[in-house]
């Protein structure tokens, strides 16, 4: 099924930035691992970025695609895909705000401008949302960024996926442990102030995860979630 990705790109932040390092260290050996989608991410990248930062910005976490700093839409338009996997940025943007409850809001509102902006500008482009990732329970000092308000953002995003028709694919509850953190087993960073980043068997995972998205989408079986886990 990984032709079903062909002319796709994969969008987010260094949790797909590592993604791509995986897929690209894989297709040495199976190089039809997820067709020929492309990907655009970078570390420190959100949709607070995409939505105010200049290429010229000394600090610009901007992708970069052929030696250009490009904002999403840009980025899709000059690659011509025909899907875009979105994924979620919360890990660098709910925590940009003066507390959780307005990081939440302010995301959820760029999400579903750039969402709305995209299909305006492109009413053919298939939009896919992939949800956040959780943090590790070793992660400290983490008051407005945590598995809380990430579900909750998270949740938000899916409600409007159902309601608006966009497919959303969970890649994050298959990576938790029996406490609704991030499994260590599935984290490269345990003990790090914000541990949350993502090894090649979480990869594996999400790998099999959207293989079986193809598969359903193909058969016409899939269907989103109604709901996500209760993360306590």
């Amino acid at each position: 099924n990984d032709v079903y990705f062909n002319n796709s790109v994969f969008v987010g932040n260094s949790i797909m930035l590592h993604y791509k390092n995986y897929v690209t260290a894989n297709r040495a050996t199976v190089p039809e691992l997820l067709g020929n989608a492309s990907f655009f991410a970078a570390a420190s990248f959100s949709l607070y970025n995409n939505k105010h930062q200049k290429p010229t910005d000394a600090d610009c976490a901007l992708p970069v695609f052929r030696g250009e700093k490009l904002t999403i839409k840009q980025a899709i338009e000059a690659m011509e895909a025909k899907t875009v996997y979105l994924s979620l940025m919360a890990l660098n943007d709910i925590a940009l705000y003066k507390d959780g409850t307005t990081g939440i809001e302010e995301t959820y509102k760029l999400f579903t401008e750039l969402v709305e902006d995209l299909k305006a500008s492109n009413a053919e482009l298939n939009i896919v949302v992939m949800g956040n990732t959780y943090l590790h329970k070793s992660s400290s000092g983490m008051k407005k960024l945590n598995n809380g308000t990430v579900q909750t953002l998270n949740t938000r995003v899916l409600n409007y996926c159902n309601d608006k028709g966009y497919d959303f694919i969970d890649v994050a509850e298959v990576l938790l442990d029996a406490d609704n953190c991030l499994g260590t087993e599935f984290c490269s960073d345990v003990g790090a102030s914000v541990a949350c980043h993502l090894n090649p068997t979480a990869y594996n995972a999400w790998t099999e995860i959207l293989r079986d998205y193809a598969a359903k989408k193909a058969e016409g079986r899939w269907a989103n979630p109604t709901e996500l886990k209760p993360i306590a």
